[in-house]
């Protein structure tokens, strides 16, 4: 979602940019289907266009990864792109997916030499031991740090390692290898899920309140060109219980049947 377009969530997105300037950990509770990945993408591109000194890196766990290790090695490869990408001041590297060895072509020579160290890394299995390789492919952002970079690191949707079969292994790494140093990070994923999984500072995100969800209706209806009026636009934003996706699927599906709300 573009910067204007995005509603609401002004005091988190605050909280989050002054959070991004600390040294400490951060567990980010969500309510399902609240908007929380917009808002930390929200963040991230922020990050990404209005400064150029800290180094933004967001990251989503997915199930279809099929393990802690696999998702451990694209972890490694998404901050190379990331951090590419942000140095060359050049978001089309992020949709261009490069391979590993384009990566090391792409870093700008002040980044050369860790970065190669990195993808040497990716290319590298070490010890037998998978929980060991796991802290390596996380540690990447401290590797980076290390050589005087500063890294904003965001890990969402962890509840996604629940589908995992060893997903614990991934949490308890992520755990391990960031609460150890002063280092300003986000992990975030459904509140059920992550209460109680880590001993960092929480911030708790709910469903969008009733004000911004009307003003919300009001901008979809905008973007899909759907009729809509007061009375309308104040049951959608009840009935919906203020979740935004599905505020935007009823939307969608509105402008495609040729249907209005008025």
């Amino acid at each position: 979602v573009s910067q204007p377009a995005f509603v609401g969530r002004d005091r988190e997105i605050a909280l989050l940019l002054q959070h991004s300037r600390g040294s400490t950990g951060l567990a980010l509770l969500a309510t399902p289907h609240c908007g929380s990945s917009e808002l930390l993408k929200q963040v991230f591109d922020r990050l990404f266009t209005e400064q150029e000194e800290m180094i933004p890196f967001y990251f989503a766990v997915k199930r279809s990864d099929g393990s802690a290790l696999q998702t451990a090695r694209r972890f490694l490869r998404e901050f190379l792109v990331q951090t590419v990408a942000f140095r060359r001041r050049d978001a089309f590297v992020l949709d261009a997916s490069p391979d590993i060895n384009e990566i090391a072509e792409l870093a700008v020579p002040a980044d050369g030499l860790w970065i190669d160290r990195l993808i040497e890394t990716a290319g590298e299995y070490g010890s037998d031991d998978e929980y060991s390789r796991l802290r390596t492919y996380l540690s990447s952002p401290l590797r980076a740090r290390a050589s005087g970079a500063t890294v904003y690191v965001i890990v969402d949707d962890l509840h996604e390692t629940a589908g995992l079969p060893d997903g614990d292994s991934l949490i308890h790494a992520l755990t391990d290898v960031f609460g150890q140093y002063d280092l300003p990070f986000v992990f975030s994923g459904h509140r059920r899920f992550l209460y109680g999984q880590t001993q960092f500072r929480t911030m708790q995100v709910g469903r969008l309140s009733f004000a911004d969800a009307g003003i919300l209706a009001e901008s979809l209806a905008a973007r899909y060109q759907v009729s809509i009026n007061d009375q309308t636009r104040d049951l959608i934003a009840v009935q919906v219980q203020g979740d935004p996706a599905f505020m935007n699927s009823l939307f969608a599906s509105a402008a495609e049947k040729g249907v209005g709300f008025d």
